[in-house]
């Protein structure tokens, strides 16, 4: 008679496993694979598996929920640390802060503008709202071109 339970290192050696034994267990196996298969796919497709269960906020757990999911917030920060770490230590010129060329040539016409409404009788029409609102503006005509004079802003013609 097969015994499908026995496993031993003896009972192999001494032959008490016949070959059914074998098959038999290779049966179960791939049976107890395929069932847990199943059950995983049934799993991903019913949404009450996929809620997070760290937070419990009811969302759905993937990948951007886990980057703001509250439960993970001190990894969050660890892993941000660390990347500034990283960046500060292996990147030369990290230290460097850049500035994008629109803020860098808004500020400029901005002084060219407070300088002009000093110096005209102007200053009463324009407001500084409405400086801000015509150096945006002048930057979106311009901002596709290759170069823009540093004096553009102070020289360009008024609309009538």
């Amino acid at each position: 008679m097969a015994k499908l339970g026995c496993t031993s290192f003896s009972e192999f050696v001494s032959g008490s496993l016949l070959a059914t034994d074998w098959e038999s267990r290779d049966r179960n196996v791939k049976n107890d694979k395929k069932e847990k298969k199943e059950m995983t796919e049934k799993n991903l497709q019913d949404p009450q598996w996929q809620k997070c269960l760290l937070c419990q906020s009811h969302q759905i757990e993937d990948m951007p929920h886990l980057w703001v999911c509250p439960a993970t917030a001190k990894e969050q920060v660890i892993l941000q640390l660390q990347a500034e770490k990283f960046i500060h230590d292996s990147l030369l010129f990290s230290d460097n802060k850049m500035e994008p060329r629109q803020f860098c040539l808004r500020r400029g016409w901005l002084c060219q503008g407070r300088l002009l409404l000093r110096s005209n009788a102007v200053q009463r029409q324009i407001t500084e709202t409405k400086l801000v609102m015509l150096t945006r503006d002048f930057w979106n005509a311009n901002k596709y071109k290759e170069f823009i004079p540093r004096h553009g802003f102070s020289r360009a013609p008024c609309p009538s």
